[in-house]
């Protein structure tokens, strides 16, 4: 072969060569573009509706504001009312109440009834249960609190009933201001079990069964297999349970709206009741911000330290 065609020969391949990062370049520029097109409707949505949202609440938390009337700026004034405001505080307290005892008492109930589900019983028994514990999940929350209000009726209430058998008195569960919470955190619990449960099967069946099969070798007893080996590794859904039941409640409007209209009093009264309330019937939208800002800065609070202290507790495998 010639000088001449070696030397064309490399140059044609290095034409090629020169060519390809450059398709290359242009192929990975229009799958961007497309993948940024894709994504637009959300992003803009997040941009308008939540972080739009939340600044607007900002500035809005800084004037007095009605529809019908201009808005006044009166700075941090909202913040101060807040603070000496008892209602407010026994209205967070009750908000607390809900998040610890509906956080614990479903954790508790979803993973007792998971590792039921997950023991040895017919494959028809297991797929029933699923179903009958799944399904308040998918039910109206308004047909379910009529229900339930029915269940609770002092007087001719079935849980009533059931309680007088055993020698029981009558409890006023939706007129007292000491039995309405805990009815409150019965309803919501029983409603969203079973989406937890769900969770925590699938924890369980994550975890392999070599281990257990090991540890049933090395004469480990239920109690210590479930110990050392259960706990730990269904940490992270336990974490993940944790973490959205906290977020989930400090937002709690719909049950004790529907079940006891926040009464008697403000006895199960819950915030974002309150912001609802105060924003749309009393028309006070600058102080209703001040409470959701506030309330907004709690959830993210303890959300952060909950995941500092994942890090203490919650094994990765």
């Amino acid at each position: 072969m010639s000088r001449t065609a070696i030397v064309s020969s490399e140059v044609a391949i290095g034409e090629v060569a020169a060519t390809r990062p450059r398709k290359l370049s242009t192929y990975r520029r229009i799958e961007a573009l497309w993948a940024y097109l894709f994504i637009s409707p959300t992003m803009i949505s997040f941009f308008v509706f939540v972080l739009g949202a939340l600044i607007y609440g900002l500035g809005l938390s800084l004037y007095r504001y009605a529809f019908f009337a201009p808005p006044q700026f009166v700075g941090l004034d909202n913040f101060r009312t807040l603070l000496q405001d008892q209602r407010v505080v026994n209205i967070f307290g009750n908000t607390v109440y809900y998040s610890i005892a509906m956080v614990a008492f479903d954790l508790v109930w979803a993973t007792a009834v998971a590792l039921a589900l997950n023991s040895y019983m017919p494959n028809f028994l297991k797929i029933l249960y699923r179903m009958i514990f799944f399904f308040p999940v998918l039910t109206s929350g308004a047909v379910i609190a009529i229900v339930w209000r029915y269940l609770f009726n002092a007087d001719l209430g079935i849980i009533n009933w059931f309680l007088g058998r055993f020698g029981v008195a009558k409890i006023p569960w939706l007129m007292s201001s000491k039995w309405v919470r805990p009815a409150v955190v019965l309803f919501t619990v029983w409603n969203g079990v079973g989406f937890n449960m769900v969770l925590i099967l699938a924890g369980l069946r994550s975890i392999p069964k070599t281990l257990y099969e090991a540890a049933d070798i090395d004469g480990a007893g239920r109690v210590a297999t479930f110990r050392h080996i259960t706990i730990p590794l269904l940490t992270p859904t336990l974490f993940f349970i944790i973490v959205k039941g906290f977020i989930g409640v400090f937002q709690l409007f719909d049950q004790p709206f529907m079940i006891a209209r926040g009464g008697p009093g403000d006895a199960s009264r819950s915030i974002v009741m309150y912001i609802y309330e105060l924003g749309f019937q009393a028309m006070r939208l600058g102080s209703a911000s001040s409470v959701a800002l506030v309330l907004f800065l709690i959830i993210l609070l303890i959300t952060l330290l909950q995941f500092w202290g994942g890090k203490h507790w919650v094994f990765y495998r």
